[in-house]
């Protein structure tokens, strides 16, 4: 380390143990309120036009932009209204969600890098911290920042925090200027650039430049997305898009550490009320250790002592948060900030609670070496949606399951789609939380298009960029963010340098088919034509760019690293790093001319972009899965008796398909194994069929199609159902899940088409099985949510015991049958390597009780039926009398003990 780099870290290490050692607030300081500078205050201002490329938010998004730029030439300014630098992954994260490691690369790998490399050096090679920075990506948020500003110095960034946006100047689409207020000194600035990159999480830049954006969820039959809209409620209203945010929180910082822990203060707006469950949770079962309370501590990322709990989402408050000015978003965070620090001051001193819990919590407090200038409590929301971007392409849930591929890829998501409540109310079953929903995903590509708006075309958008709110769920992860924000930057540098798409154009008339289509295909794509179908894909089998070998996928940036320097800035509160000589990547070199005129951020390369990217070590080619359909040979109307001929329909394969596991009923058994088949419908109603292909290597996700079969009864007025059957992987109605908000009593809800939602369409009869999910259980013990390895089970969620074994987990899945007569059951759990060999399962028929014992560890092809997630236990007779029961125990069971769902299915006349 220099010398004259080694003073600033020192000066800030010691401003940070003085601070540490001066008394703490009663309650955490907030930066004070902005107003929106009114019109008489806010003259003229010199505008600076010192810099290539100006970024307004400082999250981790903004922070790798403004390096990629500033490393591919551009002199970079990078503005925060706030004081932290990094977003999230210095505002409270420790540990981040990542989806899979193989997707990470670029900026955001060498991050992760950095930070592994700076606690090796701190606490040494074979340290905890280094150890933990290395294999699980855990982070302490000071570090990240220390990181973060290694990274802007050493590309000569300069960094402005404590500067709020005013106004976006734009004339004929472009944006000419920007204003902005530091919030202390109410001082205005006024900067012009060649192009501008929102980076904040809100879009602020975005919406002030008058880009088209929307705030809330979408309708499920907008975009055809089975998790979109209400989730639970009124059948009427399930799938109903609205204005509602998933809940926001904050990811406060706890530690343990004597030397740095500060006392928890009671907040200025103490309210337990929303945290007495876990009052109640200790009461009820005894708890003595708060740690017990809370047994996925260990999932909390600690590292150096401090962690990230994750608790304490706050619902309602933040529907106004995206488009309220600072003044009003300051009161939301005071009052969010307020209901972290009440959950554990109740859990600290509420007179109800045992003295040992509470003397264990104790030992928990605030970091004194945290945010510092807000009272060791984050200032940083998790802002977990906000508004979003409609850009050039709306990325939706079908992109990220079926439609992963993309000509102008830029990175690839692969977390979950993963949505926490957006609110709570009363319904005739009781109160309910609804908004959740958490499916898996493979990696799918990110294009261009979705960080690209219309009609401004200076502005690139790399943090609230184009995507559904089921789909912004998924890709919200910071790994992605940076990456984003890398592409973000590297395609401002190409924008600024005038290399654009002519020269790709005239040599593949392809591609600039496929770019030139984009519009077309969305409207395709609403209108049913099948994606696949479009010029865009054409052009993405056709010329689209080989991906690297896999071990140069993933090099190292070591030559990007080795040009920054490696000393620690200061983040002071007024943090201005001055511009250092700008590093040039020989990818940079090799994308742009020394000196060219700006050309539009629509119209950049996307092969020199994707080469830039490719070059750093940013993956861009998503992993291969077949997608496979189902189609009804036989007409429509159906009814009990009849013959229907089915046959599987390969959308994409790039092998032949060797195996076909179709299940008609819902039992979970295979009840055909060819490409055509043919089925007896047995009765009445409407039935989920369920089809698993797999090519040998690979399985295709679930295609699952709804067939409604009535009694012809002209008397009766039913429909003729002449759309009694829906497939749900076509274009042509892409609902291919399961209703996810059925899950209340997913027996009685049937998801229908738009057409068959509306209040003129007649009545269809009920599912021809009664499901009854875990929400719907009698549940006793402490079951916490899961994940199963099946196929299936990217849609779905479990619940698991504590592995105990002593009885004390019990769930009674009852449910009163419309009929007597004899019906399957079959019972769903999530299958995984560490459940119990021995669950025992009571079924209370009409005989009396059946006592069986699952082995809940079987995999397919090893002990279970097929593929599916639903087993069926046998046949069993019931009565309209009493309900049909079957309860699960974790009684003497060696492993843990998984539920999900229970069906009756009436069986099939011999």
């Amino acid at each position: 380390m220099k010398t004259a780099m080694k003073k600033p870290l020192l000066a800030w290490l010691s401003a940070l143990l003085l601070a540490s050692l001066a008394p703490s607030q009663p309650a955490p300081a907030q930066p004070a309120p902005a107003q929106q500078a009114p019109a008489q205050q806010a003259p003229a201002q010199p505008v600076n036009r010192d810099y290539d490329i100006v970024v307004f938010g400082a999250t981790s998004a903004g922070v790798t932009a403004a390096v990629a730029a500033a490393r591919a030439g551009e002199k970079v300014l990078l503005l925060e209204p706030g004081y932290l630098v990094g977003g999230m992954m210095t505002g409270g994260l420790t540990k981040t969600d990542i989806g899979k490691r193989e997707t990470i690369g670029g900026l955001s790998e060498e991050f992760f890098n950095r930070v592994r490399d700076y606690n090796k050096t701190a606490y040494g090679e074979t340290s905890e911290q280094a150890k933990a920075a290395g294999a699980a990506l855990i982070f302490e948020p000071k570090v990240a920042g220390i990181v973060f500003m290694q990274m802007l110095s050493g590309a000569g960034v300069t960094v402005r925090t404590h500067e709020q946006l005013v106004k976006s100047h734009v004339s004929g689409g472009v944006i000419q200027k920007i204003v902005t207020r530091d919030y202390r000194t109410g001082g205005l600035a006024a900067y012009a650039a060649p192009v501008f990159i929102d980076g904040t999480y809100e879009g602020d830049l975005m919406a002030a430049s008058g880009v088209l954006y929307r705030v809330g969820r979408e309708a499920r039959a907008e975009y055809g997305e089975p998790l979109a809209g209400l989730t639970k409620g009124p059948a009427e209203y399930l799938g109903k898009g609205d204005h509602r945010l998933q809940s926001y929180n904050i990811r406060g910082t706890l530690t343990n550490r004597d030397d740095i822990r500060v006392p928890i203060p009671k907040p200025g707006h103490y309210d337990p009320e929303p945290h007495e469950h876990y009052l109640r949770v200790v009461l009820e079962h005894g708890i003595k250790e708060f740690t017990v309370l809370f047994d996925d501590y260990r999932r909390w990322g600690m590292i150096n002592g401090k962690c990230d709990p994750n608790k304490a989402d706050m619902l309602d408050i933040n529907m106004a948060y995206p488009e309220s000015d600072y003044e009003a978003r300051a009161r939301i965070v005071r009052r969010v900030q307020d209901h972290w620090l009440s959950l554990w001051w109740m859990l600290q001193n509420d007179p109800r609670l045992p003295e040992d819990f509470k003397a264990s919590a104790r030992r928990w407090g605030l970091p004194s070496d945290e945010y510092i200038e807000s009272g060791h409590v984050t200032p940083q929301l998790y802002i977990r949606v906000a508004r979003r971007m409609m850009g050039r392409h709306f990325l939706t849930q079908r992109d990220c399951e079926y439609d992963r591929f993309k000509p102008d890829a830029i990175c690839m998501g692969s977390y979950n789609m993963d949505s926490h409540p957006s609110q709570r109310f009363w319904t005739g079953a009781g109160r309910v939380e609804e908004g959740h929903f958490n499916q898996s995903t493979d990696p799918y590509e990110i294009p261009y298009r979705s960080i690209t708006p219309h009609g401004v075309k200076n502005l690139l958008v790399v943090a609230a960029i184009s995507a559904s709110h089921v789909a912004y769920s998924s890709l919200r992860m910071e790994p992605v963010f940076m990456m984003l924000g890398e592409a973000g930057g590297t395609a401002a540098h190409l924008a600024r340098r005038g290399v654009s798409a002519a020269q790709r154009n005239a040599s593949h008339p392809a591609r600039a088919a496929a770019q030139n289509s984009a519009p077309v295909a969305a409207t395709q794509r609403s209108a049913g034509i099948p994606a696949r179908d479009t010029a865009a894909q054409a052009a993405d089998k056709n010329v689209r760019a080989p991906e690297p070998p896999a071990s140069s996928e993933r090099k190292a940036p070591a030559a990007a690293i080795a040009a920054s320097s490696t000393s620690p800035v200061a983040p002071t509160p007024a943090a201005s790093v001055a511009p250092a000589a700008a590093s040039t990547s020989p990818a940079a070199a090799a994308v742009a001319p020394a000196a060219a005129s700006p050309i539009a951020v629509q119209d950049v390369s996307i092969e020199k972009l994707q080469a830039a990217l490719r070059e750093n070590g940013v993956p861009l080619a998503a992993p291969y899965r077949p997608v496979v359909s189902i189609r009804l040979l036989t007409p429509p109307p159906h009814a009990p008796g009849q013959t229907v001929e089915l046959e599987a329909i390969e959308e994409v394969a790039r092998a032949p398909i060797t195996r076909y596991s179709w299940n008609f009923d819902g039992s979970g058994a295979v009840q055909a194994a060819e490409k055509r088949v043919r089925w007896t419908i047995p009765r009445e109603g409407a039935y989920t069929i369920m089809l698993i292909a797999q090519d040998g290597k690979h399985t295709a996700l679930p295609a699952t199609a709804t067939l409604t079969a009535v009694e012809p009864d002209l008397a009766s007025g039913r429909a003729s159902n002449r759309d009694s059957i829906r497939d749900s992987n076509r274009a042509s109605n892409r609902a291919h899940a399961p209703d996810p908000g059925a899950t209340q009593d997913r027996a009685l809800q049937n998801p229908a088409s738009p057409a068959a939602a509306s209040s003129a369409a007649p009545a269809q009869p009920p599912s021809a099985c009664i499901e009854v999910h875990y929400e719907k259980a009698q549940l006793k013990g402490r079951w916490k949510r899961t994940r199963g390895t099946d196929i299936e089970y990217r849609r779905r969620v479990g619940l698991v015991d504590e592995a105990e074994g002593d009885g004390s987990c019990t769930a009674r899945f009852a449910a009163r049958l419309p009929r007597a007569g004899r019906y399957v059951v079959a019972v769903a759990w999530p299958v995984s390597g560490n459940r119990a060999t021995n669950v025992p399962v009571t079924i209370t028929h009409a005989a009396g009780d059946t006592k069986l014992t699952v082995n809940q560890r079987k995999y397919q092809n090893k002990g279970k039926p097929g593929p599916f997630t639903f087993v069926p236990l046998g046949e069993y007779e019931f009565t309209t009398a009493t309900d049909a029961v079957v309860t699960i125990s974790n009684a003497g069971a060696k492993g843990y003990v998984a539920i999900d769902a229970v069906r009756f299915i009436p069986a099939a006349a011999k």
